[in-house]
């Protein structure tokens, strides 16, 4: 139980960090500084809980830890849960502390906080673009980083490589669909913003959710035929 108690605090922690980071650096001059931060707060906490969690704090990458076998189908289930139930207060809690202190949505919503098409992702993408280029992000997102953690690095080196992936990965998706390629984050707004009284986010969220799912198995299956 310990395991997962702390999985869910690190993936609060590092979803309130992650869509604050993403939501200041679109208002400011500095927005690579932003993704550093995110990467950073992923190779730290990665480092101080690694030796209990799993401490990926992404459900795409559980499922690339359970097709590599480093964690039994009943973990998996129960890591799944402490994510999402993380990331959801985790977001909840940057939701709130957004409309209580600005008394406005445009805060929330202008960081691509938000995840989806259209009007939705900050180049208008429609469905079927936007689609391709979540499968193909989440592919490459979680191959690479399931290649850097099956490497033979020094632990500091590969916690540095793993918060450099988590670090482009999440840059390249937050300014096209906004998803930063964690569908528990993506859940976890969608949630919040039903209890804000709007439905449309947490629709445009499972699309994401499902395309992102597809990438992942896909890169699950590159990692098989490439399994050493």
């Amino acid at each position: 139980m310990k395991k997962y108690l702390v999985e869910f605090i690190s993936t609060l922690v590092f979803v309130f960090i992650a869509v604050a980071a993403v939501t200041v650096g679109s208002s400011s001059n500095s927005p690579v500084l932003d993704f550093v931060v995110i990467g950073a707060a992923f190779a730290l906490i990665y480092a101080v809980v690694n030796k209990v969690s799993v401490g990926f704090m992404n459900p795409l990458l559980l499922l690339g830890a359970l097709v590599k076998k480093k964690i039994s189908g009943k973990d998996f289930g129960l890591y799944l849960v402490a994510e999402l139930v993380g990331a959801f207060i985790g977001s909840l809690l940057f939701v709130v502390l957004m409309f209580t202190t600005f008394s406005t949505t445009s805060v929330v919503t202008g960081g691509n906080m938000v995840a989806g098409f259209d009007n939705f992702s900050s180049l208008n993408l429609d469905l079927a673009v936007g689609a391709v280029i979540e499968v193909v992000l989440s592919c490459l997102f979680v191959f690479m980083f399931m290649r850097v953690c099956d490497s033979d690095e020094k632990f500091g080196a590969k916690v540095a490589f793993l918060g450099l992936v988590v670090a482009l990965g999440y840059m390249l998706s937050a300014y096209i669909t906004g998803s930063m390629l964690n569908p528990a984050k993506c859940l976890g707004i969608g949630i919040s913003y039903i209890c804000m009284g709007d439905i449309e986010t947490i629709v445009q969220a499972v699309f994401v959710i499902v395309f992102q799912f597809v990438g992942a198995g896909l890169a699950c299956l590159l990692l098989k035929l490439t399994n050493k």
